[in-house]
């Protein structure tokens, strides 16, 4: 694997964390602390509990809600 490869595969993982921030996190900051709670509690239900043993896409369709998107990583 080259350095381009390997960075290439750091910034698709950029580009998911900045949907979920935006898509999960960020929306209800501006809520309440129980929205917070509930956003952080999703992520770790739907995606940390699993650890390896789901496929990736299919995480983070359950956390969005919908398919992934790469306008929140050029909206930060």
């Amino acid at each position: 694997m080259t350095y381009g490869a390997g960075y290439s595969g750091y910034l698709f993982a950029q580009t998911f964390a900045a949907d979920i921030w935006m898509s999960v996190l960020a929306s209800c900051m501006t809520t309440s602390p129980d929205a917070v709670r509930n956003g952080g509690t999703k992520i770790w239900k739907e995606m940390l509990l699993h650890g390896g043993a789901k496929d990736p896409k299919e995480m983070l369709h359950a956390v969005l809600g919908r398919e992934l998107s790469v306008d929140p990583f050029f909206r930060l």
